[in-house]
């Protein structure tokens, strides 16, 4: 998940919700934020809040974004790969990493501290 300012500042832009019938009054340029919204035939996703942004590629800042995991154990298999990947490259080098000087940069919410159960596929 991503801060709505920083995402702002990027760019993205709420839906605009809509019926159909009102799509091509949209210009060009806004057509990508349409989605379809007709409560009298239950077609109402406006709980969602949705977000876009209309770019082939966003760098995300972990200072802005906020992963979010099903379990501790993809959190720490994450982190695991993170410093791996960090000694391999010194390794490489043959120089020793100071792992302290290369902390991980992004931050969580694991769903199941949270009381959420979300079953493995």
């Amino acid at each position: 998940m991503v801060d709505k300012t920083w995402l702002f500042q990027q760019g993205g832009r709420p839906v605009i919700y809509q019926s159909d019938d009102e799509y091509e009054l949209l210009p060009n340029d806004l057509k990508y934020r349409h989605v379809r919204y007709e409560p009298h035939n239950r077609i109402d996703f406006t709980w969602e809040r949705e977000w876009r942004i209309q770019i082939d590629e966003l760098t995300l800042d972990p200072n802005a974004v906020t992963l979010v995991v099903p379990q501790r154990d993809v959190k720490d298999v994450l982190i695991d790969v993170h410093y791996l990947n960090i000694y391999n490259q010194h390794n490489a080098s043959g120089t020793m990493p100071d792992i302290a000087l290369s902390p991980y940069p992004w931050h969580f919410i694991v769903l199941s501290d949270l009381g959420v159960s979300i079953d493995a596929l």
